[in-house]
């Protein structure tokens, strides 16, 4: 069986610290506790620390997130990337 290096992790700890201090992309800043970047594509599956990978989400909704899947969570929540706002909404 052929194994293959998993690539190397590009980390942006500075683009990490702006995603968190967002707030949450469910309630803003009306959720308790503190915001954590989530990734939409995870890290396993390949996904870098970009702005439209990395969701702002608090404790609560990262759990959340993680239990229902991420495309069930941005469903449920009717969440969205803005492009000219550079960050995760409600759309609805």
């Amino acid at each position: 069986m052929c194994s293959y290096p998993k690539p190397a992790r590009i980390r942006d700890d500075t683009l990490r610290a702006e995603v968190k201090a967002q707030g949450c992309a469910v309630n803003n800043r009306d959720c308790a506790g503190p915001v954590d970047p989530h990734h939409v594509k995870t890290r396993g599956a390949g996904g870098d620390d970009t702005r439209e990978n990395l969701m702002p989400l608090c404790r609560w909704h990262h759990i959340e997130a993680g239990m229902l899947g991420v495309l069930t969570f941005i469903e449920k929540y009717g969440l969205g990337y803005c492009r000219e706002r550079g960050r995760w909404i409600r759309k609805r």
